[in-house]
């Protein structure tokens, strides 16, 4: 290639002897064991059995040296042009999929939790499984791609999560819908580790950590789309019949979240193989074709050109551990063995010499970003619950309104929102013209409740007694009764929508001339209940709690399996969306940031400065009461963090040499998984007990992954080993 190179590295001629143990030295490398003179290859069949001496560790070091830095050359040569825009653009739809198959599940989870009827457990489960499978995916698909190669394990990986991911939107129960997810997150397994090895090994050292930073931005991108898919769709009130089964909103947007995955598919149909990954593998004519096909589409040549750089000579590397022989059963079963044996022999190799520290360090770091990270986002809705709940009980509905007390009772036309309502305050009020929004009532009694004319809205009845409650010509939406006690009460003319007495006694009522849509009493114990000339679509009712009750000249639509839906808070799916896509766009700053300062200052001082200030920024979050707050620091948190993940995608596609690349990014991505899991199940059992117990936990885990990525390796002046 050069004109000073040594000329003697043309002769040599390496070939890695598969009954030999795969050794690697002290730079990761793989310590090949054999070396011919090439005019001494001159054996029938190019045997060389007979020409083998051994060589040193520091020659192979030099060798692999030579070959990394000829190699790049190669890559430089290729220049950057319209394939490098289509491989960015195949590699970051892959990688949208990854962030579709996370979001799409919490986004449907409210809408289908009625068609599926998804318990609180069931969600959970729900939730943590998709993480199960992308951590055997990710190390499965990871391991098999320094086998067999990326681009095949990107094609079979994401056309697994495309397949199973659309065929859960059509599914009628939640265990299917539960098994169906798992797989689609074994498909989508790949997209992290398999993405940025195959991504990396096509730039060169110059633009390396940048491209794979722009990279790294198709990460929010899916967020974006998703959330864009799921304002567009899920709020709107779709329902296509095809006899009995009905195609709702939510189906809908399962299916619209399919598309990343299936474009990448088709994408990968018209993809090259990593030239790198052929070259490691023996396969130098196809690496050479490759880098050819590069070089003219990038410079717009034609097909008669020729590849200016002479690199046959370097391409004589031949890794490839597959015996050769006919396709008999027993040949094809020990190859399959040998492919196992050579996946753990390559795990194990991730500890050797050289090797052990970078990826201890890095197990750790992940896995605390990891937890932190998805514990925060997945949970933060729950947490703002909190926030409000906390907020609603100390707010009384007559401080914020300024009302005193009615000697007569009556309140006219008054707006009661987002408050605490005191049954002790009011004694015996009648309520006309008045609506109650984000209401909460708990602990006391009535001894008569009157509502006439009024509007309710996500109002919470708790610990409540009615001696005589009254409601006349009114709307109900998602309200409760939890816990109460209902004594000698009338609906008349009512319509609601999503009414539900949960754990309440209900002794002689009257429902007269109402509509009512979801009425749930299946936990109540109900006696002498009458419901006159009135229609309640999908009542859930437990016949053997049920004592005295009639129905007359009424229509009433019995679930056949009551499914106990939390009804507690109005879901307001619009808003969350909205939340969730001031989020994702919170990650621009920190991305467009990545991408400045990657390639001038040290990665790993970048990565720990960005910990450090993520951490600061959860701890102060612990501290702030307020909602609207919250929501801005945890997007200045979304800022702030994603440049450490995009940080670390780079230093994985790095710190590791080529015949073990995929199969780190893999380990990785399952450690990624596990700290997710992890993650999302401890903060359930904290969130409830003290919110602020995970959020400390978090910033002390940011702060401690901060001062290990010290430890990493300095890479980003060295070419890919």
């Amino acid at each position: 290639m050069d004109s000073d190179d040594d000329p003697d590295e043309h002769n040599i001629l390496l070939r890695y002897q598969p009954e030999k143990d795969l050794d690697i030295n002290g730079d990761g490398q793989i310590d090949y064991t054999t070396v011919i003179p090439k005019e001494q290859n001159m054996g029938t069949n190019n045997d060389v059995s007979d020409y083998e001496t051994e060589i040193t560790t520091s020659e192979v070091k030099s060798i692999n040296d030579k070959l990394a830095d000829k190699y790049e050359a190669a890559l430089q040569t290729t220049g950057f042009g319209p394939f490098s825009v289509y491989l960015l653009i195949f590699c970051g739809i892959t990688l949208m999929a990854d962030t579709t198959e996370i979001l799409c599940v919490s986004f449907v989870m409210p809408s289908a939790e009625r068609d599926l009827c998804l318990t609180d457990w069931m969600k959970g489960l729900i939730g943590s499984i998709i993480f199960v499978g992308m951590l055997i995916g990710g190390y499965t698909w990871g391991s098999l791609a320094d086998q067999i190669g990326r681009r095949s394990c990107l094609f079979l990986s994401i056309t697994m999560n495309g397949i199973f991911g659309l065929a859960s939107a059509f599914v009628t129960h939640s265990i299917t819908f539960c098994i169906l997810r798992f797989l689609s997150g074994v498909g989508v397994g790949a997209s992290l580790p398999v993405v940025f090895s195959y991504y990396s090994e096509f730039l060169t050292q110059k633009v390396r950590g940048r491209l794979i930073s722009v990279l790294s931005v198709f990460w929010m991108c899916g967020q974006i789309t998703t959330s864009v898919f799921a304002i567009a769709v899920i709020p709107r009130d779709i329902n296509i019949h095809i006899g009995s089964y009905a195609i709702n909103s939510w189906r809908i947007f399962v299916c619209l979240c399919t598309i990343p995955a299936f474009t990448s598919s088709v994408l990968s149909l018209l993809m090259p193989e990593s030239p790198r990954y052929l070259l490691v593998k023996g396969k130098r004519e196809k690496s050479l074709e490759i880098l050819r096909l590069i070089y003219r589409i990038n410079k717009f040549k034609g097909r008669d050109t020729t590849y200016p750089v002479a690199i046959d000579s370097l391409f004589k590397v031949n890794l490839n551990t597959e015996p050769k022989g006919s396709s008999n059963p027993l040949r094809l079963i020990k190859l399959a063995l040998i492919k196992i044996f050579l996946v753990l022999k390559a795990t194990i190799h991730l500890f050797s010499r050289g090797l052990w520290i970078r990826t201890t360090v890095l197990i750790v770091v992940v896995f605390m970003m990891s937890f932190s990270t998805y514990g925060i986002t997945l949970w933060f809705p729950e947490y703002v619950k909190k926030l409000q709940q906390n907020s609603l009980e100390n707010t009384h509905c007559h401080n914020v309104t300024g009302i005193k007390p009615s000697p007569t009772g009556v309140y006219v036309n008054m707006h009661f929102r987002d408050c605490k309502l005191d049954p002790n305050f009011y004694n015996s009020p009648s309520f006309i013209g008045c609506s109650f929004d984000n209401v909460y009532i708990q602990n006391g009694n009535f001894s008569k409740l009157s509502l006439f004319n009024v509007t309710l809205s996500s109002v919470q009845f708790k610990n409540v007694s009615f001696n005589n409650l009254q409601i006349r010509n009114s709307n109900l939406e998602s309200t409760t009764f939890h816990s109460a006690n209902v004594t000698n009460f009338t609906f008349y003319q009512v319509e609601s929508e999503r009414l539900i007495l949960r754990n309440s006694r209900i002794y002689t009522g009257s429902i007269l001339s109402s509509y009512m849509d979801r009425l749930d009493l299946y936990t109540s114990r109900i006696s002498k209940l009458k419901i006159k000339k009135s229609t309640i679509l999908d009542i859930q009712l437990d016949v053997d709690n049920n004592y005295n009750s009639t129905a007359i000249n009424s229509t009433l639509a019995y679930s056949r399996d009551p499914c106990p839906i939390n009804f507690n808070e109005n879901y307001d799916s619009t808003k969350l969306f909205l939340e969730s896509l001031f989020f994702a766009l919170a990650n621009l700053p920190g991305n467009l940031l990545t991408v400045l300062l990657i390639d001038y200052i040290p990665r790993k001082w970048i990565m720990s400065v960005v910990l450090l200030l993520s951490g600061i920024s959860v701890f102060t979050l612990w501290q702030v009461p307020t909602e609207t707050v919250s929501v801005i620091l945890l997007c200045l948190f979304n800022g702030i963090n994603v440049i450490s993940w995009n940080v670390f995608n780079v230093l994985t596609a790095e710190v590791y040499p080529t015949v073990v690349r995929s199969t780190a990014s893999g380990f990785l991505s399952a450690i990624n998984r596990i700290g997710a899991i992890v993650g999302v199940n401890l903060f359930a059992v904290f969130i409830d007990l003290n919110p602020a117990v995970p959020i400390l936990i978090v910033a002390g885990m940011l702060g401690i992954s901060g001062l290990l990525a010290l430890l990493l390796p300095r890479v980003e002046k060295q070419s890919l080993k």
